[in-house]
């Protein structure tokens, strides 16, 4: 069996021969404070090393497209479980330009609680955060609006049903209420009538006087107080009968028709409001920004709406409407000409038109009148570059709520 020495012939072994330090000694106490200088020196240069490699070799920007594992990731790292519905609403935050970040994510949950989980609600809810606005309310407005996309003319128009519709139920209460509240209600009923009846030109006149000028704040204020005088008008009906007929209640059942057709114009121009207000975020992708009406063009049967949408400067500081470089879009619905819409690029005198309407007839009619149309523009000083016209449907929501191809996302790993 071989055995294992301790014996080493390279080292001297000679216990006489070695150099002991003891604690004490000036050798020992000078070689450790040599060693930490050396090793502190040592530590420095590695560092200064490290730092121009970091200099030489930066890190390596990686782009590649994002996939929906990107999104479930981006979930966990804000502690947000990634469940079928979460990930659901990050896709459309990210599609909508909308940052993916806790604080929007936990925004829009206190936007949608105790709403119904729709397409329609959860869009709201984002456009709201977008523009900076925390009103459950006017999430549920907006929603309201983006699903079923109410006319104002024709929201207006059941207005003048329903007031007529109380007028015939005022006149069925007489000797029921006193001959002051009568009065009172007659004459609000007939200022009522004249006031929704002039709203058509009203709009028409505001929008004559220039884009700058144009606002639905004073009619919304009007709107608003019709209501209240209304519900106001009501209790009294209801305090001065406590033994209420079926005349009664049919007067009360017509006013609070009333009540709600005038809730419906208000929250339209309200909704109308929230759409024309400028993001509260700079997005590239997504540049086109544009103000919203409805206007009411007539009120016959049926009610005409001309949607109007003019898009804000993207060069100027607070992207204000310019008249001299914008974008207007027209859409409307007749009778004579079915759905038509109209596209115009203005830039200083220059305008370049297309017209959109799946009505072959209509499309020949436009293009007979073109040289028409460049010829009244000349009046005013404008030069029709070019008009085309086209086939096709055009969805204003394409431009007040523009989303971008999930496909077309990038997700960017770089050094901050």
């Amino acid at each position: 069996m071989a055995e294992i020495s301790g014996y080493n012939p390279n080292i001297n072994n000679n216990p006489a021969s070695r150099q002991l330090n003891r604690p004490g000694d000036v050798a020992q106490t000078g070689g450790i404070k040599g060693s930490q200088r050396v090793q502190k020196a040592l530590d420095n240069a590695a560092i200064e090393d490290a730092k121009r490699q970091q200099q030489q070799q930066p890190f390596q920007t990686i782009a590649r497209r994002m996939t929906p594992r990107d999104v479930i990731n981006q979930l966990l790292q804000m502690g947000i479980r990634p469940s079928q519905e979460n990930r659901s609403l990050a896709t459309k935050m990210l599609l909508s330009g909308l940052e993916l970040s806790s604080e929007n994510f936990e925004s829009l949950g206190t936007l949608l609680s105790g709403l119904p989980k729709t397409a329609s609600t959860e869009q709201a809810a984002i456009l709201m955060v977008t523009k900076g606005l925390n009103s459950r309310a006017g999430t549920q407005n907006l929603a309201a609006f983006l699903e079923q996309n109410p006319e104002l003319s024709k929201q207006m128009l059941e207005m003048l049903q329903a007031s007529a519709t109380a007028r015939s139920a005022l006149g069925q209460t007489s000797g029921l209420l006193s001959p002051q509240l009568s009065n009172q209600l007659a004459a609000m009923l007939s200022a009522l009538d004249g006031y929704v009846s002039l709203l058509p030109k009203e709009f028409k006149d505001k929008v004559q006087k220039g884009t700058g000028t144009f606002s639905n704040a004073e009619i919304l204020t009007n709107t608003r107080a019709v209501r209240a005088l209304i519900d106001g008008v009501a209790r009294q009906v209801q305090e001065a009968t406590p033994h209420q007929t079926s005349e009664v209640n049919n007067l009360l059942t017509a006013l609070g028709t009333l009540s709600k057709s005038a809730q419906n114009v208000a929250q339209n121009l309200i909704v109308q409001a929230i759409l024309s207000r400028p993001d509260e975020r700079e997005d590239a992708a997504l540049q086109e920004k544009f103000s919203y009406w409805q206007i009411p063009y007539g009120l016959g049967n049926p009610a005409q709406t001309i949607e109007l949408l003019l898009e804000r400067d993207k060069k100027a500081k607070h992207r204000n409407i310019n008249p001299r470089r914008t974008k207007l879009v027209l859409k409307t619905e007749s009778e004579a000409l079915g759905e038509i819409s109209a596209e115009v690029e203005v830039e200083d005198d220059n305008l370049d038109f297309r017209f959109n309407t799946n009505d072959e007839n209509i499309r020949k009619l436009i293009s007979a009148n073109v040289d028409e149309l460049r010829k009244k523009l000349e009046t005013y000083s404008y030069k029709t570059k070019t008009v085309r016209v086209v086939k096709r449907s055009l969805d204003v929501k394409n431009f007040l709520i523009p989303t971008l191809d999930f496909n077309t996302l990038t997700r960017v790993q770089t050094e901050v």
